[in-house]
């Protein structure tokens, strides 16, 4: 009997000590892996959006409305990305305790530019948010504040105060995964900004998600080919950036997996600037402490594919420009063709694939429609015209 009642305590203090950890929940995964650095040993945190989806327009599902629903703490961007999560929180959890990280003492905060050319990018630090409704009629705020990594620093310090103040028994692991997990960061940060920022690169950018990794990677955004976050640019504002691109030139071009590479191409119209791909929500990353290391990595990318600084007057390129390779419509098309398995085009593939994409380029945006069904029945001999390729593609839409 007192073995039993021995083991019932001992059960029942192991069930309350787990219990003392705090359920918390996180809008997106940049923020989950800051949190779960800092929870590191104690819990893990969940994260309420899915790989792939937008985190500007999103619907909870079932499983993560109940997720909201058990939270004690709720740690998000704050309505300037997610402000779909403003509702839910106040219906299904009310009590939870709350740290909108946009509010954060210290986090620099950038104004949203327009699409087209850019102007000046104002920088306003937010130490003290009292005055924050005198200014709702102000330029929106740019929401991509993880990508500085110095608001990331930042954000470790809050989350470790704010889980502390729920949670006081587990304070001092907290502090100390959050000062671990900065110093990871500013020696990452370092690394990387050391390595791009040896060049000055100019970069066009699909929509404005790259202002905070400007400073920090030396960079310049010359425009963006979106206005918002889901507006493109209309034919005069565009060839407003066309224009701007050919008098300063462009070093690179920032997108992001789900946009529409043809209208990129249409803006810079060839050339020797490269096409850099980041994903600033770690879609393809593994959830935990390292996502948000894995999304800084992304921008050493940077170093190795854009490392010229093209000059519109410059008849000649520099020294490495070779490794600038031309990324054009053409270049896209050719891949899909072989992603696809259209092989044994001959000699003359390169010639089909060229007329090919010239004639449906602003047609057909390779980047959204279905992956074209061609067997190998459908293949194309060394003397396949221009005309049987694009019938074929055509047919298989």
């Amino acid at each position: 009997m007192i073995r039993f009642l021995l083991s019932c305590a001992f059960a029942f203090s192991a069930g309350a000590s787990a219990a003392e950890a705090p359920r918390v929940v996180t809008d997106i995964a940049p923020v989950q892996s800051l949190v779960a650095r800092v929870m590191e040993g104690v819990d893990t945190p969940a994260v309420l959006l899915p790989p792939g989806a937008s985190p500007h327009d999103h619907a909870l599902r079932p499983s993560e409305a109940r997720s909201l629903a058990d939270a004690d703490m709720v740690i998000w961007v704050g309505p300037e990305l997610t402000g779909w999560l403003g509702d839910p929180i106040k219906s299904l959890a009310p009590e939870a305790a709350q740290l909108v990280l946009s509010e954060a003492t210290g986090v620099s905060v950038l104004t949203l530019r327009q699409g087209g050319a850019f102007g000046d990018h104002d920088e306003d630090d937010h130490d003290d948010h009292d005055d924050h409704d005198e200014h709702e009629d102000e330029a929106p705020v740019d929401p991509h504040m993880w990508l500085d990594p110095q608001n990331a620093i930042v954000w470790l310090g809050s989350i470790a105060q704010a889980l502390a103040a729920l949670d006081p028994e587990n304070a001092t692991t907290y502090a100390t995964n959050a000062a671990e997990g900065a110093a990871e960061i500013s020696a990452k940060a370092s690394s990387i900004g050391a390595l791009v920022g040896a060049v000055p690169r100019s970069y066009l950018a699909y929509h404005d998600a790259f202002g905070y990794a400007e400073g920090w990677l030396g960079l310049t955004g010359i425009g963006a080919i979106q206005s918002g976050h889901a507006v493109e640019l209309g034919p005069a504002r565009l060839a407003e950036l066309r224009g701007e691109i050919a008098e300063k030139g462009v070093s690179c071009v920032l997108t992001e997996p789900q946009y529409n590479s043809g209208l990129l191409d249409a803006v810079i119209d060839g050339g020797d600037r490269r096409l850099v791909m980041i994903d600033p929500l770690g879609g393809g990353f593994e959830a935990g402490p390292s996502l948000y290391l894995a999304i800084l990595d992304q921008f050493a990318e940077i170093a190795k594919d854009c490392n010229c600084a093209p000059s519109p007057d410059s008849e000649t390129k520099e020294e490495g420009a070779d490794s600038c390779a031309l990324f054009s419509f053409s270049d896209l098309v050719r891949s899909e063709i072989e992603a696809v398995g259209v092989h044994h085009l001959g000699p003359c593939s390169n010639e089909i694939a060229d007329e090919f994409a010239a004639g449906v380029a602003l047609a057909i945006d390779l980047g959204q429609r279905p992956q074209l069904r061609v067997g190998t029945e459908h293949q194309i001999g060394a003397g396949g015209s221009p005309d049987d390729l694009a019938a074929l593609a055509v047919a298989a839409l």
